[in-house]
């Protein structure tokens, strides 16, 4: 359930949450969001906590995932010739279609047997399609981990700072023992 708390609440809150008895969930498209568009130093004059780090890494992950599609495309075209003029459109539209709808679905085991399908597809592929093949499926794994990513460090913030929680109050589900104040 969505719950508005007070400071105080909050406070009341966190042993549960240390505990497990209590969870947060913050979806992984909202916290991946929000840790793409709030700037750190927001961040850090709201909750006192710093997280360039967090932020690199997913902004890491973006760059390095467009970067991966990009490259199978350019690949394609280089291997395929005309060929290309179809393929790149399918793969590009593949590869969004895709990127778009497992963003928020899944778990880490979900994420890692999609990293063992694309190495699979990648050794059963002809040789000069198994880099363009293993590229864009390495590239889907990336946008799936960063997703996932930042879900866990929103969490985190969220559930030692009742600034962040109160930035993402909306968005946050709290499940399990809530103590009475």
């Amino acid at each position: 359930m969505n719950k508005y708390l007070t400071p105080e609440q909050f406070e009341a809150l966190r042993p549960a949450l240390e505990s497990g008895s209590t969870r947060l969930f913050i979806s992984k498209s909202i916290a991946r969001q929000f840790l793409m568009r709030v700037s750190n130093d927001s961040i850090v004059e709201e909750t006192g906590s710093s997280m360039f780090l967090q932020k690199a890494l997913i902004w890491a992950g973006v760059i390095l995932s467009i970067l991966g599609i990009l490259v199978a495309l350019g690949l394609l075209v280089l291997q395929l010739g005309w060929s290309a003029a179809i393929a790149v459109p399918l793969v590009g539209i593949f590869w969004t279609v895709v990127a778009g709808f497992s963003s928020d679905l899944g778990t880490w085991v979900h994420t890692a047997l999609a990293a063992l399908l694309v190495a699979v597809a990648a050794f059963l592929t002809p040789g000069h399609i198994a880099v363009p093949v293993l590229l864009v499926g390495g590239s889907l794994v990336i946008v799936r981990i960063t997703y996932s990513l930042a879900q866990v460090f929103a969490i985190r913030l969220v559930g030692r700072s009742f600034a962040a929680y109160d930035m993402l109050v909306p968005h946050i589900t709290i499940e399990g023992e809530m103590p009475d104040t």
